[in-house]
């Protein structure tokens, strides 16, 4: 592993894969003739292997993939050889389906290799569910013709490939709108009478041109379209209505064909090249095997475990029983005292940990705070409260502003960590208290060196100058006062930080687990005690008060976010934030609340009536969310995606929403294309963890593993308007915060009931306020 003792620089914290820039995946283009002569004289990494040691590359050739990455790409018509080569060497692992693919899996739910599958060759078919699904129904003679349709305001490109080869195509433009009035340029459109200028007549005239024009060349093609197998799509669904609004004649495919897919590619503007790209793109899988990084990284020894990422490991959940966590003086992690908890989880002061095969040798950084010198006011010298990066909190526990930290590997088992603390300001600490001192950086977070921030631009040159790979957050105070760094941004050798933490940070460790549940318990019992005190006309800033007084007392130091207590037809406010009003007899009101406990936040939403009773038409509409929230928390299990829970919910919401006739006598699959947004604008879920809204750079279409917390939140939220009739103003949401685990999905805020019965008995239960 000659690779990974590499000089090493990496600014803020960072816990993933050197192999990024050093070991660049190459691409290969292989028909299947090609790619049976490649995997013959480039077999793939028997399971469990480290692979053979590489040299350092800066190039290689086409032919000649480095490891620990092999990443190749493939036509379709290569996809069974592909597939079959891919079963044949990790027959012993565990295949799981993905959105675009199948995963294959190790015995420690590590990912060995992933198959993208090409576009043309996939299918909605709910029972492929592992590679050898996809071959037992793979026909002999795959229809490989396909339609690609890329449609905006004022310009059209369309084609028709067959087997790989580009039969027809057509490029249209307009002079149809100008910058940034494409909507309301097709909303004029449709309105009567003329123009109020020349222009406006001009571009409403060639508007219709073009979409006529698009639908006339449907019609010109349909021969060939009637052969496609797939007809891909891209467009807004508004510019969309307008072709199949033409009259002269109607495009000759329905828009309801079974055949339509949406391209899986953000297009601003269709031309050929644009065309030419998503062709390929479509009709070209991928297969990378990550075995021998992963295999290679968790042999290494963990250069920072002697260091300041300790405690994760060994951390007792009883600690959390001796914590002064109530006691203002403790607000700061050096402050805390031998035996405490902080929010990493630390055990003793100065203890170690054993390497961690989660994190990769040369993790050479850790980071700076985000507010290190703007500290934001909000009237005059009153600042706003401060919290912390969770990046960087996480990584190193510091719970203070102004802090810099910075890490460097020049092999796998030795390296340096440097601490860049504020320098001394007498009069400052007067106002605002002690600040993280050199010596304190020495003493409590065993950094080898430590020094004032003024001094991190000349300690950065030399590090900067030889560094092989540099990982930074790319912070604007950061940049704008530390030059050195900024002239390595400018010269591009500056990667940013947040996707590779995230990926680490998104499974929580069992310590982090602790902490989590601990948090949502609080927020639990105090969202419990909202419901106890509720009563006809308590005010919505009562509850909020009770909720946060709750919480504090048993041990939070803040609210994960600003709390959402909505009563009547503000609870279809999804963020209301005024809290100011008082709810009235009859009114639901909506909580959507949660707190901040030693770094981890929960998040928990419930809505319940004040005065002890659901009305029917209320009572109507939480049965349908209660039952979409139920069915979506059984789907939260290792394996899936919260993209399909998603989904789910959309599918579940809809039929609800019909049998409620809220649109009327529409079906749920006409609801489901488009009316549902009216009624449920966000997402079901997100993760969680020390943002509410947590590792924001996790796409919800990854697997889901043991060890992830995410937040289950369907909701219904009826517009106040006179045709919604009873269920007008109605707003309801149920959130739920769920840890994934190989036993199915555990619901962390299970204290807090869900059940309406069991809400309506608690409501009232205690003296009011």
């Amino acid at each position: 592993m000659q690779a990974l003792r590499r000089v090493g620089l990496c600014l803020l914290p960072v816990h993933q894969s050197r192999m990024r820039k050093n070991f660049k995946p190459v691409v290969t283009r292989n028909s299947q003739t090609e790619f049976e002569s490649w995997i013959r004289s480039h077999p793939l990494p028997a399971a469990g292997s480290t692979g053979p040691k590489q040299r350092h590359v800066k190039s290689v050739e086409e032919d000649d993939i480095p490891k620990p990455c092999h990443q190749y790409e493939y036509e379709w018509s290569a996809t069974e050889t592909v597939v079959r080569h891919c079963i044949d060497q990790f027959s012993s692992s565990t295949w799981l389906p993905t959105a675009s693919g199948f995963q294959a899996l190790g015995s420690s739910g590590k990912v060995l290799c992933q198959i993208d599958i090409p576009a043309v060759m996939l299918t909605t078919d709910d029972k492929m569910r592992t590679p050898e699904d996809l071959l037992l129904h793979m026909p002999n003679a795959v229809r490989s013709q396909h339609l690609i349709a890329l449609l905006v305001a004022d310009a059209a490109a369309i084609g028709v490939w067959k087997n790989g080869t580009l039969l027809r195509h057509r490029v249209l433009t307009g002079y149809t709108v100008r910058k940034q009035q494409g909507k309301a340029q097709l909303a004029y459109q449709r309105q009567g009478g003329g123009g109020r200028s020349v222009g406006a007549r001009i571009r409403k005239r060639e508007t219709r041109r073009l979409f006529q024009a698009f639908s006339d060349t449907l019609v010109e093609w349909q021969e060939d379209i009637a052969e496609c197998r797939y007809l891909y799509h891209s467009g807004v669904t508004r510019v969309w209505n307008e072709v199949w609004a033409c009259q002269r004649p109607a495009p000759p495919v329905a828009r309801d064909d079974e055949r339509w897919r949406k391209v899986p590619i953000s297009i601003r503007r269709p031309r050929f090249k644009v065309l030419e790209h998503v062709a390929h793109r479509l009709s070209h899988g991928c297969v990378r095997t990550i075995l021998q990084a992963k295999a290679a990284f968790a042999a290494c020894p963990q250069l920072l475990s002697k260091k300041i990422l300790r405690g994760l490991s060994s951390f007792h959940p009883e600690n959390l029983t001796t914590s002064p966590l109530t006691d203002p003086s403790f607000a700061a992690p050096w402050n805390h005292k031998e035996g405490n908890a902080t929010p990493l989880g630390w055990g003793s002061k100065g203890g170690t940990r054993p390497a961690n095969p989660r994190i990769p040798p040369r993790a050479a950084s850790r980071g700076r705070s985000h507010g290190r010198t703007s500290t934001s006011y909000m009237a005059g010298l009153i600042p706003y409260p401060y919290r912390q990066d969770a990046d960087f909190r996480y990584l190193t526990g510091i719970n203070q502003d102004g802090v810099a930290v910075i890490e460097s590997s020049e092999s796998a088992q030795s390296g340096w960590y440097r601490l860049f603390v504020p320098g001394g300001n007498a009069q400052a600490e007067q106002w605002t208290g002690s600040k993280l001192n050199v010596e304190a950086a020495l003493d409590q977070f065993g950094a080898d060196e430590a020094h004032p921030m003024a001094e991190m631009d000349r300690h950065l040159q030399a590090p900067l100058s030889s560094a092989s790979q540099i990982l930074c957050s790319q912070e604007r105070d950061l940049l704008r006062e530390v030059k050195t760094l900024r002239s390595a941004v400018d010269a591009g050798r500056v990667r940013q930080l947040s996707p590779i933490l995230h990926d680490i940070r998104w499974r929580k460790s069992q310590a982090e687990m602790a902490l989590a549940e601990r948090s949502v318990s609080v927020a639990a019992s105090a969202m419990r005690r909202c419901m106890e005190m509720s009563h006809g006309g308590v005010l919505e800033h009562q509850l909020a008060a009770t909720f946060e007084y709750e919480c504090k007392m048993a041990g939070a130091s803040c609210m994960s976010y600003p709390q959402v207590v909505a009563g009547g037809p503000d609870a279809c406010t999804i963020h209301y934030s005024r809290n100011d009003k008082r709810v009235q007899d009859g009114e639901l009101v909506l909580m959507d609340a949660g707190c901040e406990l030693q770094g981890y936040c929960s998040d928990i939403t419930r809505a319940w009536p004040v005065s002890g009773t659901y009305s029917k038409a209320q009572r109507l509409v939480y049965d349908v969310v209660q039952d979409v929230h139920r069915r979506c928390v059984e789907e939260c299990v290792v394996g899936g995606t919260l993209r399909a829970i998603h989904q789910l919910s959309i599918q579940l919401l809809s039929e609800g929403l019909a049998d409620l006739r809220i649109f009327g006598l529409l079906p749920p699959a006409e609801i489901a294309r488009e009316p549902y947004r009216l009624v449920y604008p966000h997402s079901v879920g997100h993760w969680l963890g020390m943002d509410t809204h947590d590792t924001s750079t996790i796409r919800h279409d990854r697997l889901l593993q043991d060890g992830v917390i995410m937040a289950i939140e369907p909701g219904l939220y009826i517009p106040d308007e006179p045709r919604f009739g009873d269920f007008a103003g109605i707003g309801i949401r149920i959130e739920d915060d769920v840890a994934i685990s190989a036993s199915g999905p555990r619901i962390l805020s299970r204290d807090v009931p869900s059940d309406p019965l069991e809400i309506e008995r608690l409501i009232g239960s205690r003296r009011p306020l």
